[in-house]
């Protein structure tokens, strides 16, 4: 054994081997740390969204006791569902730019789980927003609408958590 590396050696092939496999490794590691940083910024977003969201489901249902514009009720569920609809479209972006074959999890679960919520952040905010001065308790609805955008934003950030966990923290994701 120590007569073939010898050779091999002296021959110059163990050192281009070597450092075939140190570029291999670098390239590889460069790659995995620009897709973390592009996951990280599409968080980002996500947040920055499902924030423009709570905001405006805010503004909208503390100041619907005196509104008689029946154009505001329809331009805040358009402006609603499309938030809805981007956040959707850019969990999808990220489930797929999370995939990995080395780790075990559940994809669609998360998926499912993620536009569950974001359905239910839709519809308790575009709910009876044309009839807005008749719903009583809006303060409860305003709250319920930022639990479930915490309660989604908690949930990427767990599934991220177990996607990009350190090497010696490895557990079964949730999902």
């Amino acid at each position: 054994m120590l007569k073939t590396l010898s050779e091999l050696s002296q021959a110059g092939l163990f050192t281009a081997a070597f450092a075939l496999i140190g570029w291999i490794f670098v390239y590889l590691n460069s790659r995995s740390l620009a897709r973390q940083s592009e996951v990280n910024t599409i968080t980002a977003s996500i947040e920055k969204m499902l924030q423009e969201v709570a905001d405006e489901n805010n503004k909208f249902w503390r100041d619907t006791a005196a509104a008689e514009d029946h154009a505001k009720p329809r331009l805040f569920n358009a402006f609603i569902n499309f938030r809805c609809d981007f956040i959707e479209e850019k969990i999808q972006f990220l489930n797929k730019k999370c995939e990995s074959a080395f780790l075990d999890i559940d994809h669609a679960r998360f998926e499912d789980c993620i536009i569950d919520l974001i359905a239910q952040i839709r519809d308790r905010s575009t709910f009876d927003s044309e009839m807005a001065q008749q719903v009583e308790d809006k303060v409860a609805r305003v709250l319920e609408i930022n639990y479930l955008s915490m309660t989604l934003y908690t949930n990427i950030y767990d599934f991220l958590r177990t996607r990009y966990m350190s090497g010696s923290r490895f557990t079964k994701a949730p999902y």
